[in-house]
């Protein structure tokens, strides 16, 4: 499946874009090592128990891995777009296993400097709807 680029025009105020993700085993193992944080709470339910949690638990930014427009089910960010600044709020942990539905709306748009900006707010879930991160992330776009 071919996604249209969003282009900066036609992005409005208030846009929303959903996606979800499942937190598999090998993925949050595949991340761990990508991002050479090998921490065994990530893949051994009983290391991650003795520091209080339920069951092995998915590092933090993985959980966030997706919460932008890029990963989106309906449009993906333009060539050439810029990760400019990132907010985040942890409220929980995500869990392997849980599957992660991030929301994200645009909520402004500006240009400074003769770049066009893109800020958009996020909360992500997990499969019980209760909110894992939230926080808000900005762009540039061509």
């Amino acid at each position: 499946m071919s996604l249209k680029e969003l282009l900066y025009d036609e992005a409005t105020i208030g846009m929303k874009f959903t996606t979800s993700v499942p937190l598999t085993a090998d993925f949050v193992r595949a991340y761990a090592e990508v991002v050479d944080d090998l921490n065994p709470v990530y893949w051994d339910d009983e290391a991650a128990r003795r520091l209080g949690f339920e069951k092995a638990v998915a590092p933090y930014n993985a959980a966030t891995f997706y919460t932008h427009i890029g990963r989106s089910e309906e449009w993906k960010q333009p060539s050439g777009t810029i990760h400019l600044k990132q907010e985040l709020r942890f409220h929980r942990p995500a869990y392997v296993g849980d599957t992660i539905t991030t929301t994200s709306a645009i909520s402004e748009k500006y240009e400074r400097r003769g770049r066009r900006h893109v800020v958009m707010q996020l909360v992500a879930t997990n499969q019980k709807g209760e909110v894992v991160v939230e926080g808000k992330r900005t762009t540039i776009w061509p």
